[in-house]
């Protein structure tokens, strides 16, 4: 936003006209309006990718063309696509969607055809108890990774950038064994990842 505002003000100073650098201020307006109060559960991640999806059009294609490169230098290669911060099966398979058209459209460009997987992070605790979901069906992720920090925000309602103030209180107070963000928790969050596991093998 500052250095948005900083290229309007020098544009102003050098006498340019509003319309010098309404692209500028366009984009201004739009960080402004997607500026949030907690970011962490903001739009980020697939929700981004879902509300604006030439996102994840940039994004795939670049992996996807880096990939048509690599083949064609002689070499083997499966790229593996990960949809992040998927809470519910209908983002993974908006994104999804997206991902296999825009594939669909390099191979064809590039002549080439290729193997690919496309799969999810779990970081969000919802994911993690509906895993059989997320990976069942046609459109299903193809494979798990797991994100622990935020997975542990979000199992534990610890801030990752905040929690400093008091982790070390509780582990000297016998609250917690070990930082969650070093270590995995294992009673509550360790119970979810193999909830995870063990459900999305089972779809």
């Amino acid at each position: 936003e500052e250095e948005l505002m900083t290229e309007i003000f020098e544009a102003k100073l050098a006498g340019k006209k509003d319309e010098d650098f309404k692209e500028t201020a366009d984009m201004l307006e739009v960080v402004r309006e997607m500026k949030e109060q907690n970011p962490m559960l903001g739009l980020r991640g697939c929700r981004l990718g879902i509300t604006m999806p030439i996102v994840t059009e940039m994004q795939a294609r670049a992996i996807f063309k880096a990939a048509a490169k690599v083949i064609k230098s002689g070499k083997e290669v499966l790229p593996e696509v990960m949809v992040p911060l998927v809470g519910f099966q209908k983002e993974f398979e908006h994104q999804r969607t997206i991902i296999d058209r825009v594939a669909k459209d390099v191979m064809q460009e590039e002549g080439i055809e290729f193997k690919y997987l496309v799969g999810t992070m779990i970081e969000v605790p919802r994911a993690a108890l509906t895993s059989s979901e997320i990976a069942g069906g046609e459109k299903g992720a193809q494979f798990f990774s797991f994100g622990t920090n935020d997975l542990h925000q979000m199992a534990l309602g610890f801030s990752r950038d905040d929690a400093g103030t008091f982790i070390s209180k509780y582990m000297e107070q016998g609250i917690i064994k070990d930082d969650p963000f070093v270590s995995i928790e294992e009673i509550g969050v360790g119970r979810l990842m193999k909830i995870c596991v063990e459900d999305g093998k089972s779809s």
